[in-house]
């Protein structure tokens, strides 16, 4: 796993042990990245589930402004910590070490507007839960295995499907979030 292009291009980030975390293949990510190339420049983005780190760091990597990574794993958590270290693009990062469902606080407090958010989530998705409150207009990431996707509810409109692997599944889904309240 490394970062695929900008500032880091070509470090190798570390991983978490065992099989909590499932680290998206480069290609996805790439394929992400290229869809997103003039969003991310200057955007405040928010890894959900962030696990290594890896998409937030490859969205800081590629001129985000700002990144923060949500992750309640202790040691997932050491490893983003140490894969920022590696990259040297912790200045512009924050890790909230809580669950996703609990970062609103955080976020309310600090009048934080986030421009791209990114979610793998290690289980399927409560989307009208995860979405509720985040601003209108922002582009939502759903990562997923082709054999899972998201649902679907009356306050989110798919912009794009990406294909990987099986060319009948989408593995991810771009959504522009619209008229959230």
């Amino acid at each position: 796993m490394r970062v695929i292009a900008g500032s880091a291009k070509g470090i190798h980030l570390s991983s978490v042990k065992g099989n909590t975390t499932r680290p998206i293949p480069d290609r996805i990510k790439g394929s992400l990245f290229n869809i997103l190339a003039d969003v991310i420049p200057d955007s405040q983005v928010i890894d959900l589930y962030a696990g290594t780190g890896a998409i937030g760091i490859e969205a800081l990597s590629r001129g985000a402004k700002s990144c923060i990574f949500v992750e309640n794993d202790r040691s997932a958590i050491q490893i983003i910590k140490k894969n920022l270290e590696l990259t040297k693009l912790q200045a512009d990062a924050r890790v909230l070490p809580y669950d996703v469902f609990e970062i609103d606080p955080y976020l309310e407090k600090d009048n934080v507007v986030v421009d791209v958010i990114f979610a793998s989530p290690p289980y399927p998705l409560l989307e009208k839960k995860i979405i509720l409150g985040w601003s209108p207009g922002s582009i939502f990431l759903f990562l997923h295995q082709t054999h899972s996707p998201p649902g679907r509810s009356y306050h989110i409109s798919t912009q794009k499907n990406g294909f990987c692997g099986d060319a009948q599944s989408p593995c991810y889904r771009t959504i522009r979030l619209e008229n959230v309240w």
